[in-house]
């Protein structure tokens, strides 16, 4: 598969295509999350200030009407996450709760009070937003601190849950300040208490509220010191539960197999094309975290998979069977030498191609002696980093300038950048040096090499006749650069 190939095609008639490409990107946006994440507190509070006021007030009314409109977006949010879920079966498993939670703006549901309270449990959602785009939440995982992080998640929501069920079954015409406040203390005594620590409630559901609270008590305890903890704190670590990213509902992704200080550059230019600006990259690498990042255009979509690249279980892990890329840089890391990173990055690139002869593989070598293992292996390009040094440097020396163009010329972010065009029919039969003049009139691009279908590359071949199916690689026009 060509690293240019669209991830999702779509042709002009084709709209649901369309419209799942469209749900695929909105749910990508961090901006999405927030506006959710917003909708969620506002919702919360609403619920709040709906319990503390008496049932026949005007005020309750119109905000029963605001949260049927949020719960109407959460809807259309659920609908958007379905389409462009990529393993379908796989909602309900990880939306069951927001599905709950939308219970309440169904007539049938209304007769019972603590059916509001299954609002509440958007708090989960909201907690694996803020964690899927906070790099202090993902520190303090990495640091095997999660347990602390589900348990004050925990506490949280026991305590919202306790404190409104309490107020709205103990007070059911309207609870004052006073009153959240005394269902407040009530339920933290009895949190962390055990027991209740005042007169026992009088409705039967301000008594399931206590015996509800109770039990989350027992079970944090339980949770904090018993085998339950190391279970909840892997699948933290291993984003299943706050994370909210499985490498398995992954397709068309970029693999990066190790890590080196310039696979910054290489993010940089492949989140700045086009082609790659929506795929997801899964960083394949024994490591505890990423450097900083933040520089790039979109940090959420690289995600760290601690892991030895050159075991099979890891690249499958990472579904190198869908991905469509998998780029493998020479690892020193651990203090490797160059002659092992280069073992390793040959292992590596056979493997993958044995798992996925499809998937376009990039493979980064010190020494340009192990490159005849990668050819037969159909790695699809293998890049000698100590050969390509050398290049430039002959060619800073040979004139000053020619180092500065080929910078120019490899940088798609910056600068005239290197750009495939296929060859337009009315110009096949024709000679390479005719149509150069014509096609930088009918383009803008200036065409310097022919790529024929067989993949064999020609630079300036002057009497080159053009074929149907040949690829121009042409010079595009100069973008604005920050230098």
């Amino acid at each position: 598969m060509s690293p240019s190939a669209e991830v999702w095609p779509v042709t002009f008639f084709s709209l649901p295509s369309r419209m799942v490409r469209l749900c695929r990107w909105l749910e990508a946006q961090v901006a999405f999350d927030l506006a959710m994440a917003a909708l969620i507190v506002i919702s919360i509070l609403i619920l709040a200030i709906e319990v503390a006021l008496p049932p026949g007030s005007q005020l309750r009314h119109r905000l029963f009407l605001v949260e049927e409109a949020i719960t109407g977006i959460f809807i259309l949010e659920l609908m958007v996450r379905y389409l462009a879920m990529r393993r379908r079966n796989r909602f309900l498993r990880e939306y069951w709760l927001d599905i709950l939670a939308i219970l309440p703006l169904l007539r049938i549901f209304r007769f019972a009070r603590f059916v509001r309270l299954l609002r509440l449990l958007r708090l989960f959602r909201l907690a694996q937003m803020l964690t899927s785009h906070s790099r202090f939440f993902d520190y303090l995982l990495r640091r095997r601190a999660g347990e602390y992080v589900l348990m004050g998640l925990l506490v949280g929501f026991t305590m919202v849950a306790g404190t409104l069920g309490m107020a709205m079954f103990e007070h059911p015409h309207g609870a004052s300040p006073k009153l959240l406040e005394n269902s407040l203390w009530v339920c933290l005594f009895t949190l962390f208490s055990g027991e209740y620590s005042t007169q026992f409630p009088d409705s039967v559901g301000g008594r399931m509220t206590v015996l509800l609270v109770q039990f989350a008590s027992l079970g944090m305890f339980a949770v904090m010191t018993g085998t339950m903890s190391a279970v909840m704190i892997e699948k933290l670590r291993e984003g299943a539960i706050l994370h909210g990213m499985v490498f398995e509902d992954m397709e068309d992704h970029v693999i990066l197999c190790g890590w080196s200080s310039g696979l910054e550059k290489t993010l940089m230019e492949l989140q700045s094309s086009s082609d790659y600006a929506l795929r997801e990259f899964v960083v394949v690498a024994d490591r505890e975290t990423l450097p900083d990042l933040d520089f790039l255009p979109a940090r959420n979509r690289i995600h760290l998979m601690r892991a030895d690249f050159t075991r099979v279980e890891s690249l499958q892990r990472a579904n190198v069977m869908k991905a469509s890329v998998a780029i493998i840089v020479s690892d020193i890391d651990g203090h490797r030498t160059r002659q092992d990173a280069d073992a390793r990055t040959v292992l590596a690139a056979l493997t993958i191609e044995k798992l996925n002869p499809s998937v376009y593989t990039i493979a980064e070598l010190s020494n340009a002696m192990n490159e005849p293992h990668l050819r037969m292996g159909n790695v699809n390009e293998v890049i000698v980093s100590r050969d390509v040094t050398g290049h430039m440097l002959a060619q800073a020396a040979l004139h000053s300038a020619n180092s500065q163009v080929l910078h120019e010329l490899i940088r798609s972010s910056q600068g005239a950048n290197l750009e495939p065009h296929p060859v337009p029919a009315e110009l096949a039969g024709r000679e390479f040096g005719e149509i150069l003049s014509e096609f930088r009139l009918l383009t803008g691009a200036i065409p310097i090499a022919v790529q024929d279908r067989q993949g064999a590359v020609s630079v300036n071949p002057t009497r080159h006749v053009l074929e149907s199916g040949d690829c121009l690689l042409c010079i595009g026009c100069a973008r604005r650069t920050n230098n």
